[in-house]
């Protein structure tokens, strides 16, 4: 894909060109039709940080799939609450 100006676009989920940089928490978005296969599409860069991965090598996977040691966690008891409630949490 190229941008207008004869450039690769950047992918808008990355922090560079992405709204949430001016986010001061890690801050990331979920999607995708089943628990088991929903995809990272929208990370800041402090979320990156956290993650200790550039944009390149989480976008587009799932969290299980990049850390499977989350499985059986309160972070994955948590993120299956978020996504069969459709609420937002906070937890640390």
């Amino acid at each position: 894909m190229e941008a207008d100006r004869g450039g690769p676009a950047k992918s808008p989920a990355c922090p560079e060109s992405s709204l949430y940089s001016a986010v001061t928490m890690p801050f990331g978005t979920i999607d995708g039709p089943a628990l088991n296969d929903r995809m990272l599409r929208t990370l800041n860069d402090r979320m990156l940080r956290t993650l200790r991965k550039p944009c390149r090598d989480v976008l587009e996977h799932s969290h299980w799939e990049l850390y499977p040691t989350l499985i059986g966690t309160e972070f994955e008891r948590q993120a299956c609450h978020v996504m069969e409630r459709r609420v937002p949490v906070i937890f640390e």
